[in-house]
């Protein structure tokens, strides 16, 4: 998940549209910004290391979702600004 945030939210999810592709499987709007779901965790951290050179500010978290066969599943988070 691509969290966007601040003022330039819809450079940010133009962007990360652009950047994903085939990859975004939905758009959640809130009041904070707007969230970007992406398919695979690889293509999120892609895109956010782009997002990074371009300049903007990344924070990376973690969620613990599930376990899954004694794993724990994990979702990741890139909240940029």
């Amino acid at each position: 998940m691509i969290q966007a945030r601040g003022p330039d939210t819809e450079k940010i999810v133009a962007f990360v549209m652009k950047a994903a592709g085939t990859h975004v499987v939905g758009l959640r709007p809130g009041s904070a910004g707007t969230d970007v779901l992406l398919v695979a965790k690889g293509r999120a951290a892609s895109v956010a290391k782009q997002l990074r050179e371009k300049g903007y500010d990344i924070t990376e978290s973690f969620k613990f979702i599930t376990e899954k066969k004694g794993t724990k599943l994990y979702r990741n988070m890139y909240a940029v600004r």
